[in-house]
């Protein structure tokens, strides 16, 4: 088969969860079939041998044109109407809508709906409708459930998986990063960005309430911008930076990380680190999401401290591969952290349950299901009239969103 997989980012050393998701399904689809990724570079280029082209309107149409699927996490419209025998595959394992549902004002308010409008697209015009986890897969049923189509959707559930274990390295980033940072201080992680729909605040607080009993005790917290500015009314690395100074913890106990960790050096930061953090905040974004910085953790081997309430936390500490805690509670997160900072026998159990996890994760596995799903799908059979249904929409949808970009003008 000929597949076109969109990818969210530009490939380069600033990866958030969805690039290197996409990359992952390139690399799996390619061991058996022609595949070409679009991306936001300026021009056609290739990295481990397979065509890279623009993320544009024109080349993506191009594309269309002479293959026979269609991959990403956000199908644009047009292409969802566009050549009527290519199979679409919608990948919604990111809830955006409901990300972007934790910020405030109107013109988020306006976004996160935007957002829901071009869910509901793919779930009507996808052949296949691709997920991460058992809880997303119920939502997303339930929606196909109330959405008019002429051919049920077939469903498909590929977790958020691993590369191979990363080599031994004897380097320390962060320690070496920050002088107040001692070789033998208790270091935690706080991995990925502080977005709103998270709660580095409570992490920032437990430290605090530890600070005192463990005076060694750091907190990094990654604080690198991420490469799409869009998003930056959800980055509350700010507010967490500023409430780390009112509590006199700034630079003493709680330090920020203000470059991008580079992709491939990654593993030297989260190995240099005794303890990983990453807690969500008590919204509907919880319940449905599938962290990448979760995978982080336990690709390193790095024991963590989780919220719990969502699928893959609960999964993880059923494997002994983290800890979990109450959403804000913060008395919980500080207890938790002390206790295994100071336990190193399950601290070591914690890491062995790490390797046993990521040995189960490993991406060639966990997409195959895909593979097979892709060669197994008739051509897509939409007609004439389908086609001008799809288009409609798909008009409708622009005409929307240049509504809300003319509200948004200063």
């Amino acid at each position: 088969m000929r597949i076109l997989v969109l990818i969210q980012g530009s490939l380069g050393d600033r990866q958030a969860g969805p690039e290197i998701r996409g990359w992952e399904i390139v690399r799996a689809l390619s061991s058996k079939h022609t595949v070409t990724a679009a991306a936001a570079v300026s021009e056609p280029t290739t990295r481990e041998g397979i065509p890279v082209v623009p993320r544009s309107r024109r080349s993506i149409l191009k594309e269309l044109r002479r293959n026979d699927a269609i991959l990403g996490t956000a199908i644009p419209p047009y292409a969802l109407a566009a050549n009527p025998s290519c199979l679409r595959v919608a990948d919604l394992y990111d809830p955006v809508e409901l990300e972007l549902g934790t910020a405030e004002g109107w013109r988020a308010r306006r976004q996160a709906a935007l957002q829901r409008a071009h869910r509901r697209l793919q779930l009507r015009w996808a052949d296949i409708v691709m997920c991460a986890n058992n809880r997303q897969l119920e939502a997303i049923r339930s929606d196909l459930a109330t959405i008019d189509r002429a051919v049920p959707a077939r469903t498909l559930t590929v977790p958020m998986g691993l590369p191979a274990p990363p080599q031994p390295a004897d380097a320390h980033p962060l320690r070496d990063r920050f002088e107040a940072i001692g070789v033998d201080d208790p270091l935690v992680l706080w991995w990925g960005s502080a977005w709103r729909w998270l709660d580095a605040p409570a992490a920032v607080e437990a430290i605090g309430m530890l600070a005192e009993r463990r005076p060694n005790l750091r907190l990094v917290i990654t604080a690198g911008r991420p490469s799409n500015t869009a998003t930056d009314q959800l980055n509350a690395t700010e507010e967490v930076r500023a409430l780390a100074r009112e509590r006199g913890l700034l630079d003493r106990h709680v330090f920020f990380l203000d470059e991008w960790v580079p992709f491939n050096e990654r593993h030297l930061y989260l190995a240099d680190a005794d303890l990983g953090i990453a807690l969500h905040a008590d919204t509907p974004e919880a319940a449905l999401a599938a962290r990448a910085r979760y995978m982080d953790f336990v690709w390193a081997s790095l024991p963590s401290v989780l919220t719990e309430g969502d699928e893959v936390s609960d999964q993880l500490a059923r494997a002994g591969a983290a800890s979990l805690v109450p959403p804000r509670d913060v008395a919980a997160i500080a207890a938790e952290v002390d206790g295994l900072l100071a336990d190193h026998e399950r601290l070591d159990a914690a890491r062995r349950a790490c390797q046993a996890v990521a040995a189960e994760f490993q991406w060639p596995e966990l997409l195959a299901p895909l593979v097979d799903c892709l060669e197994q799908s008739p051509p897509s059979d939409r007609s004439a009239l389908q086609g001008l249904h799809a288009a409609g929409q798909a008009g409708r949808f622009y005409a929307r969103r240049l509504v809300d970009y003319a509200l948004s003008a200063d």
